[in-house]
């Protein structure tokens, strides 16, 4: 992973925060910082200066298929690609860890969700409660 020199301030925030590994890579004019949380669980957070992009969550250590949930992006800055750029995150450190497949659960009239989840590759897996599953082959 790369560390963006163009946000000094999110350096300074990967600097002094001591579960941060690295900021990821991105196109775009902010960067994306990569918390690794514990051993389960690691958070990406997106930046654009001071302006909070979005969030996503990770699990995925010791798992042959990663948990993606709580996906959050800020409503300015929807319709962006930062959603796009947190869920390929996710499945570049699923990869790199070792897991063959990608996973989320979404409430089952989320269709806005779900059309989302089928461009990036997605394709629904099982159905339970109000929920569903979607998967990713990575």
């Amino acid at each position: 992973m790369e560390r963006i020199e163009k946000c000094k301030g999110c350096a300074a925030c990967w600097q002094d925060c001591d579960h941060a590994t690295a900021p990821l890579s991105t196109e775009f004019t902010g960067c994306a910082l990569r918390f690794d949380c514990d051993k389960e669980e690691t958070q990406i957070v997106m930046v654009d200066g001071t302006f909070f992009c979005g969030t996503v969550r990770l699990q995925f250590e010791g798992r042959k298929s990663a948990c993606i949930w709580r996906l959050q992006v800020h409503p300015k800055a929807r319709r962006a690609g930062i959603g796009t750029r947190l869920v390929e995150c996710c499945c570049k450190i699923a990869k790199d860890a070792g897991c063959d497949t990608i996973g989320l659960t979404l409430d089952k009239d989320n269709e806005g969700a779900a059309g989302f989840y089928r461009k990036l590759g997605f394709v629904f897996g099982y159905e339970f409660d109000d929920s569903f599953v979607m998967v990713r082959i990575l």
